[in-house]
């Protein structure tokens, strides 16, 4: 199949393709992500780790300089900057160069992040679909709107920059004076994340597909190495291979190998099941469009993309639930290109989703959790807690991670500074000064008994 053939535009006699390209209709999509993403941003669950987890990296470098993942898993070889996702971790650390430390940080990184997928979409749905900039605008947002991708956002996922690497390398492999650069984007979706390699996997397809000559196979070949020269350059402990025998050590996300297990099964409450159904009636919907042979002939691309993604996820064995976001863009594309219209039923799912979660989550958010934390600081004192208490603590380095299940350390009771803990369970050591949504902060109680 041709380059050419496989970027043909989507039917025109689909109605939402239509209406997308109406400036109302933009705008209502523009407010909707703006209402949802700041809302989501400062709450997507009480329970959130990755934002704070990158962030961490983020003042590890600008602090300290140092690689390593000093606040959570110091001994984690694959953890920190030392092998990968040293580009998204300085993207934050600039942020928090700029306005210091403190939840607010993480809240503009997380806009930070949209505003690069929302442009990445929107330039390869430009590109590759032929849409006007309005259409094209709105569609981007609706693929925005999509939990695997919001979601992703939300926690400053460093799959979500690597996704958008990969979709302007597919780009760039289709000009001939930037199949260079697809080369090295290609290679740098990797150093973002590690399963940037499924993206340089759909880099390689397109390739295939589009039967590219020898001069443009050169092209690309040094491109990668240029990427290779620049991730070395980035993570010059890359070659000592320590870091190997860690990374292939590793069995699943919390027991879980399958992301999409993790994502449809083991999700809480399991709330993706009903999107099994969701996904049911868009695949009728294009069938009702298409035949399945008229299908593969407009967009094989995506079908194989996301075949190569589910290979490569159950390969790899990493059970998070974020990974699905590789499964479910392509798909997503494929709808585009056969009708775009059943995307219609996901987006409302996702939408009614959002909505329960902000009714769910009620008045918490990690802007309050700080800000109480805050207040009753004393100069001297350490922040025990989980991750969200971390923008708490009046500086990086008064906060120590306390999981939930985990007793305080004897170290850390012998210590003459005031000690304040955060958490939901209830501790008899602690005595209990504010409550934030679910969790509780208090200062730990002296040997003798009485509040520091």
């Amino acid at each position: 199949m041709t380059g050419a053939s496989l970027t043909a535009a989507p039917p025109a006699s689909d109605r939402w393709i239509g209406l997308a390209g109406r400036a109302p209709v933009l705008a209502l999509a523009a407010a909707a992500l703006l209402a949802i993403s700041v809302k989501l941003f400062l709450v997507f669950t009480p329970n959130e780790m990755d934002a704070f987890w990158i962030y961490s990296w983020a003042v590890n470098l600008v602090d300290h300089g140092i690689r390593a993942d000093r606040f959570f898993y110091p001994n984690d070889l694959v953890g920190g900057t030392y092998v990968f996702s040293m580009i998204p971790t300085a993207l934050i650390a600039a942020v928090y160069a700029l306005m210091g430390h403190g939840y607010w940080t993480v809240f503009v990184a997380n806009e930070l992040w949209l505003l690069l997928i929302l442009a990445a979409f929107y330039g390869f749905l430009r590109a590759e679909f032929d849409y006007r900039p309005v259409t094209a605008l709105t569609m981007a947002i609706v693929l925005c709107l999509m939990e695997p991708v919001l979601r992703g956002v939300v926690s400053l996922r460093a799959e979500t920059l690597s996704l958008a690497a990969t979709l302007i390398a597919l780009l760039c492999v289709r000009r001939p004076r930037l199949v260079w650069l697809g080369g090295a984007l290609a290679v740098l979706a990797v150093e973002i994340h590690a399963t940037g390699v499924i993206g340089a996997g759909f880099v390689a397809l397109r390739v295939l597909l589009d039967r590219m000559g020898l001069r443009a196979l050169v092209q690309l070949a040094l491109g990668g190495v240029l990427g290779m020269a620049l991730f070395w350059a980035l993570h010059p402990d890359m070659v000592s291979l320590r870091w190997l025998h860690d990374l292939g050590g590793r069995q699943g996300t919390n027991g879980i190998r399958s992301p999409l297990a993790a994502y449809f099964w083991h999700a809480q409450y399991k709330r993706h099941l009903p999107e099994l159904a969701c996904i049911g009636l868009a695949g009728a919907i294009m069938l009702h469009a298409r035949s399945l042979p008229q299908i593969w002939n407009e967009a094989r691309e995506p079908i194989l993309q996301i075949v190569l993604a589910v290979v490569l996820l159950e390969l790899l064995g990493r059970g998070s639930y974020l990974y699905v976001v590789w499964i479910f863009v392509p798909f997503y594309l494929l709808a585009l290109r056969i009708r775009p219209s059943a995307l219609l039923p996901l987006l409302a799912f996702h939408l009614a989703s959002y909505l329960a979660l902000m009714l769910y989550n009620g008045d918490y958010s990690h802007a309050r959790l700080a800000a109480a934390i805050r207040r009753v600081a004393a100069p001297n004192m350490l922040v025990l807690g989980p991750h969200p208490a971390l923008p708490g603590a009046p500086t990086p380095d008064q906060y120590v991670w306390l999981p939930e299940d985990a007793e305080i350390a004897p170290q850390i009771r012998g210590l003459s500074r005031p000690v304040l803990v955060v958490g939901r369970t209830s501790r008899p050591d602690v005595t209990p000064v504010d409550r934030v949504g679910g969790f509780s902060i208090g200062w730990m109680k002296s040997p003798q008994g009485d509040a520091r």
